[in-house]
């Protein structure tokens, strides 16, 4: 073949990439715990039903969204130089952390030592563009800075805001906005939250029996830390889905960096909070990305946890493992809830008492629900 045919084949199946998004159905919706089934659709076909899990790529474990947290560091930004190091590796990262053919989540991150705004400049040099094939089928996290973690940007939210506006203008004029999750911080004060909301685009339309909604997708970023310690925040994001929906407007929330409890001799089991999230409106619930503490010669020294779904519960494994145990012991636990997920929002098409049912089974569970949900009226 020549290379001007090759030339144009390149461009054509480019051109047939670009138009692609995920294709967005409810299926079911309990509206007294702002629980709504949603079938994410790629172009293949492949589907994944929400309210679901993510957490990274484990081998063997498929039924949770893959979660692909991509960092780029501060030498990254260091002249042409710095950004070609990252260029020519970046296809291979992505390729490595995500489901081939499946839908997947992917966000780009600065570390601390990264400008918010240098991220809006990164893009300008093609890193959307450049692989927008690789990115239209998944949902995609809006490039943000750890930078926003530091004390004195918590303390001004207004300039958190300010700067994940500007990202988000300039990487929504190159990548179609249908697929890209605005940065939402949970980790403000609560009242500051809906300024972030505003500033993000509508994103696909969905049909519900006969209504529509624009969707507006939106990455909230928990910081590490356990939803009891963001209550009032999570309170005032319900209570915007839920008035937002009224008007309209379907709030889709994917938790990103959701902390889990630490279990120890002394306290060997707690409530799975960061899985009790999927039950009261957010979509999608990611997984903790702290480290792990290991030793030089052992692997991992923290003893990994089981998640049950009699109680909905988190309970401590007595023995330590190596690194491989622990990471599958994990996957399989964001497994498990993905498929109690799966088959409780099936069932609800047939009976709409499930979700209820299953929750008041489990009364640790139902009371830590009821907490939060007595909050959004």
């Amino acid at each position: 073949m020549s290379k001007v045919l090759i030339a144009q084949s390149i461009l054509y199946s480019f051109a047939i990439i670009k138009i692609l998004a995920l294709d967005y159905q409810i299926i079911a919706t309990v509206e007294d715990y702002g629980y709504t089934g949603i079938y994410l659709k790629n172009h293949i076909g492949v589907q994944k039903l929400t309210p679901i899990r993510a957490h990274k790529k484990v081998g063997g474990y498929g039924a949770y969204i893959t979660e692909a947290l991509l960092p780029i560091k501060r030498d990254e930004f260091e002249g042409e130089a710095g950004y070609q190091k990252f260029n020519l590796r970046i296809e291979q990262k992505v390729n490595s952390r995500v489901g081939k053919n499946d839908v997947n989540n992917i966000t780009f991150y600065g570390d601390a030592g990264v400008e918010p705004l240098q991220l809006a400049k990164f893009e300008d040099l093609g890193l959307i563009t450049d692989y927008e094939t690789v990115f239209n089928d998944h949902l995609i996290g809006m490039p943000f800075s750890l930078k926003y973690y530091s004390q004195e940007m918590v303390a001004n939210p207004e300039t958190i805001l300010e700067q994940a506006k500007r990202v988000y203008e300039t990487v929504s004029t190159t990548y179609t906005a249908k697929n890209l999750l605005g940065y939402v911080p949970a980790y403000v004060y609560h009242r500051e939250l809906e300024k972030f909301i505003q500033i993000y685009q509508n994103g696909p339309t969905i049909r519900e029996k006969g209504e529509s909604y624009n969707v507006v997708l939106l990455m909230v970023d928990f910081k590490r830390r356990n939803p009891d310690a963001l209550k009032r925040q999570l309170a005032m994001l319900l209570r915007l889905k839920n008035r937002y929906l009224n008007e309209g407007f379907y709030l889709f929330y994917y938790a990103m960096n959701v902390g889990r409890p630490r279990l120890s001799e002394k306290k060997k089991s707690a409530l799975a909070l960061d899985f009790l999230t999927t039950l009261i409106g957010f979509d999608v619930v990611g997984s903790s990305h702290t480290s792990i503490p290991q030793s030089k010669r052992y692997g991992y020294t923290r003893k990994p946890v089981e998640f049950s779904i009699d109680d909905f519960c988190y309970h401590i494994i007595e023995q330590k493992t190596d690194q491989n145990t622990y990471e599958k012991i994990r996957a399989n636990n964001y497994q498990k809830q993905s498929e109690f997920l799966r088959n409780t929002t099936l069932q609800l098409q047939r009976n709409p008492s499930t979700l209820q049912a299953e929750i008041e089974k489990r009364p640790e569970a139902n009371k830590f629900i009821k907490e939060m949900l007595g909050y959004t009226h």
